[in-house]
């Protein structure tokens, strides 16, 4: 599968992305409950006109919780400190 960050760079038309151990599990649940054939596993966020942030920002209220600024950056930001 080609990577549109980084196909423009000699050799790198794709990339890897390493997954955390306590994901595997709901990935492979995923991937079980795919279509035969299914290229991708979590498919309806594939659309460019996709918002996740609205979507996460959704599911952060339904918890009863008030969304925090920078959603992706400061979760991102968050799982850098727990694994540092």
């Amino acid at each position: 599968m080609t990577s549109p960050k980084t196909e423009h760079h000699d050799g790198k038309r794709a990339r890897i992305v390493p997954l955390f151990p306590e994901l595997v599990p709901h990935l492979r649940n995923a991937f079980e409950q795919a279509e035969e054939g299914e290229e991708f596993v979590i498919t309806h966020t594939r659309d460019a006109g996709v918002n996740l942030r609205t979507g996460l920002q959704r599911i952060i209220k339904r918890a009863g919780l008030a969304p925090w600024p920078k959603l992706w950056h400061n979760l991102r930001a968050s799982r850098a400190t727990e694994l540092a």
